[in-house]
Order: C-alpha cells, then sequence, then structure tokens
C-alpha cells in the first residue's frame, strides 16, 4: 500500500536500471534500497546469482501484481488513497496518544501498525466495492 513502492515495482517490472530509479521516483539511493528490500521481503521482487544479470528481477508473484496493477490500477489508487485520507484521519484524532508515547520514549512501530490495522478495517468494505 506505498505508492513508491508500487511505483518501484513497476519501474522493475520494465527492467528499468536501479540506478535510473531514484530521479524518476525522487528519492534518495538508500530511500530506494529500503522499498526494494521490502518488496523481497514480500516476495515480489529478488537479486538473480546470473553473473550478467540485472541487479533485480520480479517473481513469478511479482509480475502478476504488476498486472493485476495495470489492469486495475484506477480502482487500486482509489483504495490507496481512501487508506491514507483514513489514516490521516485517525492520526489527528490520535495525536494526543502519539505525543505523550513519544515524550515517553516509547518505540512507536507498534502503535503505527495498529493505526494502520484499524485503517484498513474502517475501510474495508469501500475497498472491496471499488476492487
Amino acid at each position: 500500500g506505498n505508492k513508491t513502492r508500487l511505483h518501484t515495482l513497476q519501474k522493475l517490472s520494465q527492467e528499468r536500471p536501479v540506478s535510473e530509479l531514484t530521479d524518476e521516483l525522487g528519492i534518495t539511493r538508500s530511500g530506494l534500497q529500503k522499498n526494494i528490500e521490502r518488496l523481497i521481503q514480500s516476495e515480489l521482487v529478488y537479486r538473480p546469482q546470473e553473473e550478467d544479470s540485472k541487479t533485480y528481477a520480479l517473481t513469478p508473484l511479482g509480475d502478476r501484481y504488476v498486472e493485476l496493477l495495470e489492469q486495475d490500477s484506477d480502482q487500486a489508487l482509489t483504495v490507496l488513497n481512501q487508506l491514507n485520507k483514513q489514516l490521516q484521519d485517525l492520526e489527528e484524532e490520535q495525536s494526543e496518544t502519539r505525543e505523550t508515547l513519544e515524550e515517553a520514549g516509547v518505540d512507536l512501530t507498534e502503535y503505527e501498525q495498529k493505526l494502520k490495522e484499524q485503517a484498513w478495517k474502517n475501510i474495508w468494505a469501500e475497498a472491496e466495492q471499488e476492487l
């Protein structure tokens, strides 16, 4: 559900050199690497081991995912925008809680995951209809 990651996946499916992607996506090399690592963890991208091969390639699952994205790109972007709006609303509602946790020095990773989970729950029915 990350626009940069989705665009990275699509660019990799076009066999674009990684060196060109940072400028096209408007992110740093380390930002691109983090997104690619997440795609690898999701089993959508892998590192070929052949000597003359490109740095990254899509798995069959990654290829299928890109096909689905291209077929339903408008709907997928609509759902992603709904998710982001819902997440923003939840973050605004929970801003005091976040500030309290930050002041206490608590790692916010789990808190952010809970917010994202709640955002998905809140838009689930709309997302299913859209897709």
